[in-house]
């Protein structure tokens, strides 16, 4: 816009600029992760736990290898796929440290794989582009409320690693994030809906809180 307006030019202004705002972080809640794991049949747990523990993207996910896995399962490589026709986003390749008790469930269920990729199409043994279909049916066989995607999967592992202590820093690499700013945001998110942050808000405003007794019902 600067540029056509140093030249007189007034095809573009700057009520024509995109509406576009920016949507807020949403990760699951603790109670919304445990009641999806426990209605999952065992395939479909595996795979949410895969999203969940290593903050993956979906097409991370869909062109993971066994091969991609190594010191016993522990670390996630995210590299190139030529056979598949996949980079990393930024082209840049990544590792991602696993929880044990998910390094233990991948090693467990390489034993009766007969494939290449770790969450395959079921049918053609190629990349599926369909994972969401997967957590979807989950939902509606379910019947659980509330929203589910499987880019909350990737805010939760966010928020749970800084929650827990994980410097920012290393949050970023885990996540493939070019600039910290982007993985600041997660910060941002936890300052204002972490257990620590309700209490020093009621701290701070509890000199003008009504006396208990006024908040009661009438006649209690």
């Amino acid at each position: 816009m600067s540029f056509l307006k140093a030249h007189s030019i007034t095809v573009v202004k700057l009520k024509d600029a995109p509406r576009y705002v920016e949507t807020e972080i949403r990760p699951y809640s603790d109670a919304e992760l445990t009641t999806l794991f426990a209605v999952c049949e065992r395939d479909e747990r595996l795979l949410f736990q895969f999203f969940l523990g290593t903050g993956a993207r979906e097409q991370e996910v869909q062109h993971a290898e066994w091969t991609d896995l190594t010191e016993n399962g522990h670390v996630f490589k995210i590299q190139e796929k030529k056979q598949w026709g996949f980079k990393p986003k930024g082209r840049k390749e990544r590792q991602i440290r696993i929880p044990d008790y998910l390094a233990a469930q991948l090693l467990e269920a390489r034993k009766t794989s007969r494939r290449s990729l770790i969450f395959p199409n079921p049918n053609t043994g190629t990349p599926d582009g369909h994972l969401l279909r997967r957590l979807k049916a989950v939902v509606k066989r379910e019947r659980l409320t509330g929203e589910h995607t499987l880019h909350m999967f990737r805010h939760s592992f966010a928020t749970i690693s800084l929650r827990n202590g994980t410097d920012v820093r290393t949050v970023q690499k885990m996540l493939g994030h070019k600039d910290l700013a982007t993985t600041q945001k997660y910060c941002d998110w936890l300052d204002a809906h972490s257990d620590e942050a309700g209490r020093k808000v009621n701290q701070n405003f509890a000199v003008f809180a009504p006396p208990v007794l006024e908040l009661a019902a009438p006649g209690a």
